[in-house]
């Protein structure tokens, strides 16, 4: 096979080089995220950082919240080990809040956790620092979080691989609900947050998606899920596809079907980037990392600040709508 060029990644024919993550990005660690997010947003009205317990490595789990509204939003990233880009959307937002559109937090609480599972990140980057194949998806013990949570955990799986019931797989569900304390800790924040609208930030697909996950249908919420996913959309410069997560696959123990049937939440998950794997060049099929992380971090996210913004003025418009 013929030596290809995707940025940063090289192939002698025998052996990975390694991915050199000074091509991408740039993808901060979690540390620089969580000193990015107390920089940019210390000093806003209602700042308050949040510390929800330790992974299982003992690294703390972090989350912040800013405004004095009564509508509320959560944003979650980083739950996939090797989704970067999540990450970096979180910050983008965070940093679009904290400055041209500041003026939400007077009537939004608006809350983040950039990275939920800061185990997994790390073990990304080790395993590239290694030369080895960086497809981890887990916490530390192997189990999927988004994958952990109640909601449709205890049926039967239909979902093949992807639905999360095959011990020895990357979307392992684990030895029972909430059982990793990554999703304790986010049980946590969404009982202290109680938002109204959330986003959780993944890649992926070029999607912006809402519940169901675990079964064939719609919800009772179906139309409002269209329209604000279109009003979103509508903000893109590369408009992404709006839909159902069970158009995908179906996913049992999913967080957005846990948000929405156990906690009342109204929750969108954002598939950002499209597959990185080409035709050309053939260095691209076996460069994992670049499946799920493109090379320009602020382009990908670029295209979808104003989007996922928009969260925020659906949930200032509801509870407006709730108060009359």
């Amino acid at each position: 096979m013929r030596r290809g060029g995707a940025p940063g990644f090289a192939w002698n024919g025998k052996r990975n080089r390694g991915v050199d993550l000074t091509k991408y990005g740039p993808y901060r660690t979690p540390v620089e995220i969580y000193e990015h997010f107390r920089k940019v947003l210390g000093g806003l009205p209602g700042y308050e950082e949040h510390s929800l317990g330790e992974t299982r490595r003992g690294r703390r789990l972090y989350a912040w919240s800013v405004g004095e509204g009564a509508a509320s939003v959560l944003y979650t990233a980083g739950c996939h080990a090797i989704e970067f880009i999540g990450v970096e959307q979180c910050a983008a937002i965070a940093d679009e809040l904290a400055g041209p559109r500041r003026g939400l937090l007077e009537k939004a609480c608006v809350w983040f956790m950039p990275v939920l599972n800061p185990d997994g990140h790390y073990k990304v980057r080790e395993l590239i620092r290694r030369r080895l194949c960086p497809l981890v998806k887990t916490n530390a013990r192997r189990v999927d979080l988004n994958r952990n949570f109640p909601v449709g955990f205890h049926e039967p799986h239909k979902g093949g691989i992807m639905a999360g019931s095959h011990v020895k797989l990357i979307n392992y569900h684990g030895p029972a609900p909430i059982s990793e304390p990554e999703s304790k800790a986010l049980e946590k924040l969404v009982d202290l947050a109680r938002p109204a609208f959330a986003m959780n930030l993944h890649s992926f697909g070029e999607k912006i998606c809402f519940p169901p996950c675990h079964y064939k249908g719609r919800t009772a919420d179906h139309e409002l899920f269209e329209k604000i996913g279109g009003e979103m959309a509508a903000l893109q410069p590369h408009p992404y596809k709006v839909c159902a997560e069970n158009e995908m696959y179906l996913t049992y123990g999913d967080i957005s079907d846990w948000m929405y049937e156990e906690k009342g939440i109204k929750p969108f998950l954002l598939e950002i980037g499209a597959f990185g794997m080409f035709a050309s060049p053939p260095s691209s099929w076996w460069n994992i990392f670049a499946w799920t992380c493109p090379p320009d971090a602020a382009a990908a996210t670029a295209n979808n600040t104003a989007a996922c913004v928009h969260l925020v003025e659906a949930a200032i418009e509801n509870a407006a709508h709730s108060a009359s």
